[in-house]
């Protein structure tokens, strides 16, 4: 089980320090998705995230964060596009988000039973990946790290 949900973009990481002085944090990575309300909703019963804030006029954006407030998501569909991307089709490398993962066994089963589907699963240098979609197509990696990539205390400081 994630007792903690700590997130890794695969397009950003989660902050850039060039030196202490312009120390920059990602406030939040947007998504433009068919149905935000439903992507919200699994994303708050499933991994951990709860609503923060929902715009009531177009492009109707709703902000999750994870449970330590310190990683937000704007899920939101542009009224000036005909649709939203299709994550479906879209290659997992070529974007994705990762969440580490003390339990990949546990967490695999839950988020498959929750409606998540399985992508792939794979060993690197001593690293577990495990690759799914949750509903909306979404492409989520579970994380196992022999070494972990970021230091948890030092990117998500203690409120």
């Amino acid at each position: 089980m994630l007792k903690k949900l700590w997130i890794v973009c695969a397009a950003a990481v989660l902050f850039l320090a060039p030196d202490a002085a312009a120390e920059m944090w990602i406030e939040h990575v947007a998504l433009d998705v068919p149905a935000p309300e439903a992507t919200a909703k699994w994303w708050c019963e499933n991994l951990g995230f709860h609503i923060k804030a929902k715009l009531p006029v177009p492009p109707y954006a709703i902000f999750i964060v994870n449970s330590s407030d310190c990683f937000a998501m704007e899920l939101y569909r542009d009224p000036n596009t005909p649709f939203a991307p299709n994550y479906h089709k879209m290659s997992p490398d070529k974007m994705h988000i990762a969440f580490a993962s003390n339990d990949l066994e546990g967490d695999l089963c839950r988020l498959t039973a929750a409606g998540a589907t399985l992508v792939s699963r794979v060993q690197n240098f001593g690293n577990e990946l495990v690759m799914l979609r949750d509903p909306a197509g979404i492409p989520i990696q579970l994380v196992n790290r022999t070494t972990p990539l970021i230091q948890i205390d030092a990117a998500c400081p203690k409120k």
